[in-house]
């Protein structure tokens, strides 16, 4: 008998919803036997990396930091030559490639559709993000559309991706719905966790994101300083970590530096979990995330939102005062009003219990399975199944 077609992912680093969703291909899609390439280095990211070996795995050495550099694209493109050997040896039948912004993946597209072989985009990308100079627009509507035509079709995220990919070109019909996700069992609350009564503890905001300049923390302090007074039960905590944490901690006042705790970096998705619990509210004040799937733990997690509409996971898993409330990105007075309002006492049980419905909603309308079921039929490689399209 012989083997199954190879289905080939082809990211940058191994994070975890990325082994989340290999699992998930691992069990639920066993037509196609699953192979992965991770692009990029050790040294780019800080999870553990939690081998399952029923996967065959191919790791390159490239940096993200010098991909803007002619050497560093040079070695993206011998990268992509090394990737497309590997392929060749392991009879590649599909492939899905995790972003169009250096040169070896651009060379793995073209080499796949030379073979006839389908070849999706993976891209987080969403159309309120896209916010470009206008010169920088008139080239990009140039050149995008014309590497976007070298894939079969487009998994994205959530409708901002639907909306971006359709304004350079590709056809709704080759846009599919395969979000990122969480493994949402490490953030759904244990079924015999006691209820807490209000009143007998703190409340908290909480935040999750690297702390760079695109993702506002220092909008969120500012906006908790402003709160903190007719908010007195109320502390911050801020999970992430870079070299400005230093600068973000100078700029908390004194009076409030025992109501604002910096959990650093948290690696494993169980800890976050247990975290994201222990919190009421979730905040992304980020002018730039094309997704956010700290959202969606969040929300599986039970908390209200606040977040930027530039959030992509924002126009799917928050409800407007149904489980939270959106804020003018950048806009410190519109982020204060938006805290208080989720933080009144007298909204934010109903808004917390909202949440695992908005996810369940979701979660029927757009499952990263599904929609890459829905892909490769496209393809003509499996029989057509029941959701995911754009």
């Amino acid at each position: 008998m012989s083997p199954p077609p190879s289905l080939i992912f082809l990211d940058n680093i191994p994070t975890p919803y990325r082994l989340h969703l290999h699992r998930r291909v691992l069990r639920e899609v066993p037509e196609l036997l699953l192979k992965r390439i991770f692009t990029h280095s050790s040294r780019e990211y800080d999870w553990q990396f939690h081998d399952m070996g029923e996967i065959e795995t191919l790791f390159l050495d490239s940096e993200a930091s010098r991909q803007s550099s002619p050497s560093g694209q040079l070695a993206e493109w011998r990268n992509g030559g090394a990737a497309i050997e590997w392929m060749t040896r392991r009879n590649a039948r599909c492939v899905i490639v995790g972003g169009y912004n250096d040169l070896g993946r651009l060379r793995v597209a073209g080499w796949c559709r030379r073979r006839g072989i389908p070849c999706f985009l993976f891209g987080d990308s969403n159309i309120h993000c896209d916010v470009s100079r206008a010169s920088q627009r008139r080239w990009k509507s140039v050149l995008l559309p014309r590497i976007l035509d070298r894939f079969t079709g487009v998994l994205c995220c959530g409708s901002l991706g639907a909306a971006y990919f359709r304004r350079y070109g590709v056809a709704a019909e080759r846009i599919f719905y395969s979000p990122y996700e969480p493994d949402y069992s490490q953030f759904l609350p244990p079924p015999d966790c006691p209820k807490v009564l209000r009143g007998s503890r703190r409340r908290s905001l909480i935040t999750c994101c690297r702390l760079v300049a695109v993702k506002r923390v220092d909008l969120l302090l500012a906006a908790f300083e402003r709160i903190a007074g007719s908010r007195p039960e109320w502390d911050l905590t801020v999970i992430g970590a870079s070299p400005e944490e230093q600068n973000l901690k100078a700029r908390v006042t004194p009076l409030l530096r025992d109501r604002v705790a910096w959990a650093g970096f948290v690696s494993e998705p169980a800890a976050l979990g247990a975290l994201y619990r222990s919190a009421d509210v979730f905040v992304l004040a980020s002018d730039y995330e094309p997704w956010g799937v700290v959202v969606n733990g969040a929300v599986a997690s039970g908390l209200a939102l606040v977040c930027s509409p530039r959030v992509g996971a924002a126009a799917e898993l928050l409800s407007e005062g149904v489980n939270g409330r959106t804020f003018e990105a950048g806009n410190l007075d519109d982020l204060v009003q938006a805290l208080l309002e989720t933080t009144d006492p007298a909204a934010l049980p109903r808004m917390k219990a909202a949440s695992p419905q908005v996810l369940a909603n979701w979660r029927t309308r757009a499952d990263p399975i599904d929609g890459l079921r829905r892909a490769i039929s496209f393809a003509g490689m499996l029989p057509g199944s029941a959701a995911g399209r754009a």
